[in-house]
Order: C-alpha cells, then structure tokens, then sequence
C-alpha cells in the first residue's frame, strides 16, 4: 500500500511537534526557570484575555500544567471555570485542561477537584485519577480520596470499575516504596474487588512488590556505598 505525501508530512508534523512539548515539559519538570516563566506568562496573558488564546498549541498542555503549578488558587480556579462554563467543544483543550487542573502543588486544591468532579460529574473520575497520581503530590491525595470515597466513585462509574482496577494499580504499584504502602494496596484489592478477578490482582501485585522492594534495596545499597567511599569521617 503506497502511503500519500500528505500522510508522510503529517506524520512528519506530529513527531515534530510532540519533540518540541517533551523538550519544553523536561526543561520546566527539572526546573529551568525560563521554562517556568514562559509558562507562567504565557497562562497569564490568557487568562488577561480568553478570546485570544495565544499559547502554541504544540506546548500548550505543558503551559496549563505548569502556569497552574507555579500559581496558587486564582490560576487554578480560572481553568476550573473556562472548563465547566466554556462550550468547549474541543477534545484536546479539554484533555488539556483536565490535566492542567491536576498539576497544582497545592493539596486542599487537588481534594477539591477530586470532590467536585465527584459530586458534578461534570469529569471522567477515571482521568482525574489517571492525571493525578502521576505527580507526587497529587498521587497521595488520589489514592487517600480513592479509599475514603470508593463506595461512591464505584456506584458512579459501576461500568467502569474494572478499568479502575486495570489503570490506576498498575500506577500505583509502580510509584510504591515501602512494604506499607504495598500492604494498603493489597487491603484495598481484597476489601473491594470480586472474588472472580481478585486472585489476578493480588498475584501481580506480590510480583510488582518483590521486584520493587529488590530494586529499591540495591539502589540504597549503592547509594550508601557511594556515600561511605566519597564522604570523610562518613557515619553511613
């Protein structure tokens, strides 16, 4: 099958442009304040005037994410309205925005999302979750609002319990590093799943803590090796 040149220069645009948000995303997660500042600015000035949205849309979810992260309440409370108020019809300026709001620092902002979007329905839990648990910070508050509120998410989203299970765990698992932390996720599987798919779960789960807990042990290792051989009058 012989493929068109427009489908090669299209493709040819996507990989362009997709190298371009990773570049600016890297730059602004390990800090660079130029990335941060453009960020900012730019955010700021859509917020000044939303008829004009003059953010490039290769970099645009890095924009929202970061113009929310490095402000507070009022940065956060704009997209939390453009979003809900907004005929928007477009499914990546929602995509956008959906992951926009989950990159506050702040936690009472990041439970109140998970609440409000609980109650209103007005977003895909599943994504909030998804987006949320993906940062640090945002990950603990997902997970503590995930126990305290399944009962109700799952009543909500009974169709999508299962994709619950298969999306977010496999999440969760990954960013675990203590014995504790996999003891809460095993709690969790066997207090809330059906028996018919629970045995699955927890076999996966104790495979994703043997490899974890190893790896995490030889990184210390190495670490404290490196400490005691670099470090004068080391008490490591």
């Amino acid at each position: 099958m012989q493929v068109s040149f427009a489908e090669i220069l299209r493709k040819l645009l996507m990989t362009y442009l997709f190298r371009i948000d990773e570049i600016f995303k890297t730059a602004c997660f390990l800090g660079l304040k130029d990335c941060l500042d453009l960020a900012s600015e730019l955010y700021t000035k859509w917020m000044a005037n939303t008829s004009t949205n003059e953010i490039p849309h290769s970099i645009k979810g890095s924009v929202y994410c970061y113009g929310i992260a490095e402000g507070g309440e009022k940065e956060w409370d704009f997209a939390w309205n453009y979003y809900n108020e907004s005929d928007i019809e477009d499914h990546w300026e929602l995509a956008f925005l959906n992951h926009g709001l989950s990159c506050t620092k702040e936690p009472w902002l990041l439970y109140r999302y998970l609440k409000d979007s609980m109650n209103s329905g007005s977003h895909n839990m599943l994504d909030v979750l998804l987006h949320m648990v993906k940062n640090d910070i945002g990950r603990h508050v997902a997970w503590d609002f995930l126990k305290e509120n399944w009962h109700q998410i799952n009543d909500i989203n009974m169709k999508e319990s299962n994709h619950f299970y298969e999306m977010l765990l496999p999440d969760l698992g990954s960013k675990a590093t203590s014995e504790l932390q996999f003891q809460e996720l095993e709690l969790f599987i066997t207090t809330t799943m059906d028996e018919s798919s629970r045995d699955n779960e927890l076999e996966w789960l104790h495979a994703k803590k043997k490899a974890r807990l190893e790896w995490i042990n030889i990184v210390n290792t190495r670490i404290t090796d490196w400490l005691q051989g670099n470090t004068l009058d080391s008490d490591f």
